[in-house]
């Protein structure tokens, strides 16, 4: 039943790969799948060897698609920043604190909005936050020292599998 759905779907869509370029065939792809279409129907149609050729390129695509709308969102929403900058500007630069204060406030989430920003970098410190904290290769080393001491004391508190002698390997034959 699905096969059959699937060659309707397949001439209705007009897949014809052997006149397509790579893009029209990764758009044909996307549009199969939107259909409906399993990954191995749309290998077939587009002359790839398999479907996971199918599903990397609709993926990918579809990915690349994610990205370009987060692109437009953003775009938009710094386009609506800058709107409300500009409204506020003649009363922020006139003095009126209160627009200057919102301006500010517009700048910052702009800012934000573009990571502009640089992160502030934060450095490990010592318990008390007086010194930076280094550790050590000895130091380390004895950390997981201990770490893996506790694991092995919780190892032997539990208790054996029944027939299991710890210590003994185990025979995988």
């Amino acid at each position: 039943m699905t096969e059959h759905i699937e060659t309707e779907q397949l001439a209705v869509a007009g897949a014809r790969p052997a006149v397509m370029g790579r893009a029209q065939k990764v758009a044909r792809a996307v549009e199969l799948r939107g259909l409906g279409m399993s990954y191995r129907a749309i290998a077939e149609a587009l002359g790839w060897r398999s479907p996971a050729t199918a599903h990397e390129v609709v993926q990918r695509a579809m990915r690349n698609l994610i990205r370009e709308a987060t692109a437009e969102a953003v775009a938009l929403e710094a386009d609506r920043l800058d709107n409300y900058l500009r409204a506020l500007a003649p009363r922020a630069l006139a003095g009126d604190l209160e627009a200057l204060d919102r301006a500010i406030r517009i700048s910052e989430s702009r800012r934000r909005l573009l990571g502009l920003d640089m992160p502030v970098k934060v450095a490990p410190t010592d318990p008390q936050g007086q010194r930076e904290y280094v550790a050590g290769d000895d130091e380390r080393a004895a950390r997981i020292a201990a770490i893996l001491d506790a694991a092995r004391e919780r190892r032997d508190r539990q208790p054996a599998a029944p027939g299991l002698d710890r210590g003994q390997p185990v025979d995988q034959g």
